[in-house]
């Protein structure tokens, strides 16, 4: 009885925040572009992640054939060894009420052009020096109040509870 009823109250307590999601979805992300990078590093051969808006998700895609185009293929995909990853629950790109950091070209949620990043066979960003920045906001109560920023691989951010 005393067991019952102390898990009933700890329960509400145990649920993930939002802020803990978002942050999370960002973790996440940058671990991603470190192992894609390593494994461009490995396999000397040039890795492409593509960010898809739409349905929240990113995708890595390896030049196995070493002819320095990325046909975006499903063995392109699969010859990383990753695959398609989605943010998590009820997480997706976007910028909230953040204002855009200085000094990195772009808009959007994504300002990396053609919303993807490219890692050359020595694991570094193709063009030298690629900056961009991803922005990754909460899906409950009003996006606007929840951001984070992925700088590189740097995570950065700010939160703001929903009133």
């Amino acid at each position: 009885m005393i067991l019952a009823s102390s898990i009933t109250i700890a329960l509400p307590y145990m649920r993930v925040s939002p802020q803990t999601k978002v942050r999370s979805a960002g973790r996440d992300l940058v671990r991603y572009l470190e192992v894609i990078r390593t494994r461009a590093l490995s396999a000397k051969k040039g890795v492409r992640l593509t960010f898809n808006l739409a349905d929240a998700s990113y995708t890595a895609y390896l030049d196995d054939n070493k002819d320095g185009t990325f046909d975006q293929t499903v063995a392109e995909s699969q010859a990383v060894g990753i695959g398609t990853r989605s943010l998590r629950s009820r997480t997706l790109f976007g910028m909230g009420n953040a204002s855009e950091l200085p000094n990195y070209p772009g808009s959007g949620p994504v300002t990396f052009a053609n919303d993807r990043v490219e890692f050359n066979t020595r694991g570094v960003t193709t063009p030298f020096g690629l900056r961009g920045v991803v922005y990754i906001t909460q899906r409950i109560c009003h996006p606007a109040h929840r951001w984070w920023a992925i700088s590189s691989t740097r995570l950065s951010g700010r939160y703001t509870r929903c009133q």
